[in-house]
């Protein structure tokens, strides 16, 4: 019995110490970050426009605020800030749709860094960051 214990906590201190390496180092070193179309619909103004924004690694707890902007004859049309989420299976792609509304379309991406593994790590330097993209219709 006493050799079983003492096999099982070398056991321990080998997992502790793998763990422990782990927590130390940044568990991301690269983050890919891609926006693409997902429909068909040629970018025309009053055309729906649908995407996804993806932000990998893929943590449930994390989220993407977004928000689209078009500017047409000095006139500013801006949706309001919506949360996109991340479905399991769909690896950090965060969904998204507007109505294009003027030749130049801009939508702003911003991670939400709420895993605490990703907090603990390199990945919350990316918190709050907002990321842009353009849109020109055809």
């Amino acid at each position: 019995m006493e050799n079983q214990i003492g096999e099982l906590q070398r056991q321990n201190d080998s997992l502790t110490e793998i763990l422990n390496e782990y927590q130390a180092k940044y568990v991301y070193e690269r983050v890919f970050v891609k926006h693409y179309k997902t429909n068909s619909e040629p970018n025309k103004i009053g055309n729906l426009y649908q995407g996804e924004f993806v932000f990998v690694p893929d943590v449930r707890n994390d989220k993407v605020e977004f928000k689209a902007e078009s500017i047409n004859d000095n006139t500013k049309h801006e949706l309001k800030s919506v949360i996109l989420k991340t479905e399991s299976g769909n690896y950090g792609a965060y969904p998204f749709e507007f109505t294009i509304k003027s030749d130049t379309s801009r939508v702003y991406f911003k991670p939400i860094i709420r895993d605490s593994l990703s907090s603990r790590n390199q990945n919350v330097g990316y918190d709050g960051t907002t990321i842009t993209d353009i849109i020109i219709a055809n």
